[in-house]
């Protein structure tokens, strides 16, 4: 994700898989993790990581992308 939410109304704006098919998106979910993954066997469509928040800025974040956003 190179441009990752770092509050929550960011995250509460945030669109996943926001394409010419789906120019809406999907909304962030705020019982999950804010990361957007991309899929590799489908091409680029994107959507909101699937595990628990917690960790990294303002708790949006799972264990394993936090580190990520944190990262410098």
């Amino acid at each position: 994700m190179l441009d990752a939410p770092r509050t929550r109304e960011a995250a509460e704006k945030h669109r996943y898989n926001k394409w010419a098919g789906n120019p809406k998106g999907i909304p962030y979910s705020p019982e999950r993790c804010a990361y957007e993954v991309w899929e590799r066997c489908r091409g680029s469509l994107s959507y909101q990581c699937l595990r628990k928040k917690g960790y990294g800025p303002d708790g949006l974040y799972c264990k394993a992308h936090a580190r990520k956003v944190e990262a410098p």
